[in-house]
């Protein structure tokens, strides 16, 4: 959420600079490893040998996503088609809701939604990963694992790199392939494997080191394509790259070493979060948009208006999914 109140900032706002890529540099330390780290967080609980996930399980959480996309994901782009045909000065009809639904089965609701799709997806292939443990035991997953993780997303961030820097002719450079939503399957994919082996991992010198490691690649390619006036470079700070990868398990095995395995504090902030947080990540970007919409960023002081930005949305996210758990379908998928 911290990530796209700041880029949609910059994208809607005319802020200088040297803020922009503040906000740049300061989301890969703080944000870029989120969502490797969600789906390893999803691996490591739906591929626990204690609880087998199973083709059932697989289907009911798979459906809960088709659901939320059928209804959110719906409901999301009947805005933007309306916004569009009012824009377009063409009249409102049945065929705004045609082109919502067709915008829903086309992946192309909104953006943030690219998450929900491929963790449906990712949901029906964990059974086929449990079949194979059966048959190639744990150490053969992670065998797996590794190989998918390198040419997957070690080889076409490298690609990528060498490519920036003109040492080799690499058609892939910034392909749009590689922000799709078949893409964020595989990826995701990569990612629960990677949740799973962590299972048994703890954090040590040489993880911090690694995360470290992929921090400073992340950040020193982005500084520089920032100073030549190329961009950030998103490719080597985005959920598809090996970097962001490498990073989020680093900062989930720092976490683990400083929390523990033990449950939540019932009465917590961070156990309140965790019962809304599906829900606030679905509902947060309308309430970004909103606040873009009727305010101006360049009024306020930098960092208090992030700050302030920030707390505003979150509880309105979470607010309404209190509030959203109390209508009929829609309340038990939040």
């Amino acid at each position: 959420m911290l990530l796209h109140v700041t880029v949609s900032t910059y994208q809607t706002t005319d802020i200088d600079a040297t803020r922009k890529s503040v906000y740049i540099l300061g989301g890969i330390v703080c944000g870029r490893w989120a969502v490797p780290a969600f789906f390893m967080v999803s691996g490591y609980l739906a591929l626990d040998p204690s609880r087998p996930f199973g083709w059932r399980r697989a289907g009911r959480h798979a459906w809960r996503m088709a659901l939320v996309l059928l209804m959110l994901g719906v409901a999301f782009s009947l805005v933007e088609e309306t916004l569009y045909y009012l824009d377009e000065g063409m009249p409102l009809g049945i065929g705004v809701a045609i082109d919502a639904v067709v915008d829903v089965l086309t992946a192309r609701s909104w953006d943030h939604l690219w998450y929900v799709y491929a963790l449906m997806f990712v949901y029906l292939l964990i059974p086929l990963v449990e079949l194979l443990r059966s048959k190639v035991g744990s150490r053969g997953v992670h065998a797996l694992a590794l190989v998918l993780f390198v040419v997957t997303m070690v080889v076409p961030t490298l690609l990528d790199l060498g490519a920036i820097w003109g040492l080799l002719a690499w058609p892939g450079q910034y392909g749009s392939w590689r922000s799709s939503v078949w893409w964020g399957v595989v990826v995701g994919l990569v990612n629960v494997l990677i949740g799973d082996w962590l299972r048994d991992k703890h954090c040590s010198a040489w993880s911090v080191a690694a995360g470290a490691a992929a921090l400073a690649a992340m950040l020193g390619v982005s500084t520089w394509g920032l100073a030549v006036g190329w961009g950030s470079q998103c490719f080597v700070y985005m959920h598809e790259s090996c970097f962001a990868s490498i990073y989020g398990a680093s900062i989930l095995l720092v976490v683990r070493r400083i929390c523990g395995d033990e449950p939540l504090k019932e009465r917590s902030l961070a156990n309140a979060l965790a019962q809304d947080s599906f829900g606030i990540y679905l509902l947060h970007p309308i309430f970004i948009h909103l606040v873009l919409r009727y305010v101006d960023a360049l009024l306020w002081p930098p960092v208090l208006f992030e700050a302030v930005f920030f707390a505003v949305v979150l509880a309105a996210s979470a607010l309404t999914t209190r509030l959203l758990r109390h209508v009929p379908i829609l309340g038990p998928l939040l």
